[in-house]
């Protein structure tokens, strides 16, 4: 009993260091800006692939958002239900930390799905993220 309670404890003690050294929002990330009136969270581990690799979750109503073409799906019937205009959908792959989530994505999912290309409006904003996290992503450039 004695061990079970040590390593129980050494466990413990692990996963409230991560936690404190990560701050509150180390599971998810909430962009402070609305898409379509509505305020959205991209979860940094979901394996749901509809409506794509990753996607965003409206926090208010039952509403994924495809962060490549922009469209909102209902989540309960995965039906089409709005789209987010081009300017908002350009502001999402302005937010440098929210391209980081999705290349990072793009990183553990690239053997298992067939990944759409990133937009190109987002292009400048993506390699810029690869650029400064090249080893972390495990590419190489060439001269």
């Amino acid at each position: 009993m004695y061990k079970v309670n040590e390593t129980y404890n050494r466990i413990r003690s692990f996963i409230i260091d991560a936690l404190a050294e990560s701050g509150p929002n180390f599971l998810w990330y909430d962009p402070q800006y609305e898409i379509r009136g509505l305020m959205w969270r991209i979860h940094k581990n979901d394996d749901d692939t509809l409506p794509s690799v990753p996607h965003l979750h409206a926090i208010e109503k039952p509403y994924k958002l495809d962060v490549y073409n922009g469209r909102i799906y209902d989540a309960k019937t995965n039906k089409h239900a709005i789209s987010a205009n081009q300017k908002q959908l350009h502001k999402l792959w302005r937010d440098e930390k929210m391209v980081s989530i999705i290349m990072d994505y793009r990183k553990r999912y690239k053997d298992k799905y067939t990944l759409p290309d990133i937009p190109s409006y987002a292009i400048e904003v993506a390699d810029k993220m690869i650029i400064m996290n090249a080893e972390q992503y495990e590419f190489s450039f060439e001269e």
